[in-house]
């Protein structure tokens, strides 16, 4: 498990160092990969709702859905998502192993907050996922029927809480120098 850390550790070092210095690994697909984990999979514009292709995948595609809801996140899918550069699905892990480890995921967060609105992303991944969580949903006649308000609602709470600690940690390092984590995060 030790070596999940390291590579997530790893992987949002390199972004944060190439987002300073204006240069990304291989070239510019990985960095706009990133930027659309911010596109949420649901969008309303001019009164017409408009999907993303990961939310048509997940509507269309029964196995996709049942592979992505079959069992509780883990390190290793996390992992599998940051190496195949599936970074919407690998804040959705983030958001599922939050619970349990708060302070590890808010480290990796703030890191990844230097290079693209974290926020925008963990709302994104958030309304993403969670609404079509069989847990939460079932599709009925073309339909999205949330039959489970309160799993839902729990998934906001932990995004608003995690928004909470990242705001926190930038509060702190504006402030000083050195950051101590349990002291933000309880």
């Amino acid at each position: 498990m030790f070596k999940f850390f390291i590579l997530i550790f790893f992987s949002c070092s390199v972004l944060y160092t190439s987002a300073q210095e204006n240069i990304y690994p291989g070239d510019d697909n990985v960095f706009q990969l990133l930027l659309e984990s911010t596109k949420p999979g649901f969008e309303i514009k001019d009164n017409t709702l408009f999907f993303s292709d990961e939310a048509k995948k997940l509507l269309s595609d029964s196995i996709y859905r049942n592979s992505i809801y079959a069992k509780k996140s883990s390190w290793l899918d996390l992992k599998k998502c940051l190496e195949e550069n599936h970074f919407q699905l690998a804040f959705w892990h983030m958001i599922n192993l939050y619970p349990q480890n708060k302070e590890l995921i808010i480290n990796y967060l703030v890191m990844y907050n230097q290079i693209i609105p974290i926020k925008m992303v963990l709302n994104a991944s958030l309304f993403t996922y969670t609404i079509l969580d069989p847990r939460i949903s079932r599709i009925k006649d073309d339909k999205i029927d949330i039959y489970r308000p309160d799993i839902f609602e729990e998934h906001i709470s932990v995004v608003d809480e995690m928004i909470h600690y990242i705001s926190n940690v930038e509060i702190d390092r504006n402030d000083s120098s050195s950051i101590d984590m349990s002291e933000i995060v309880k």
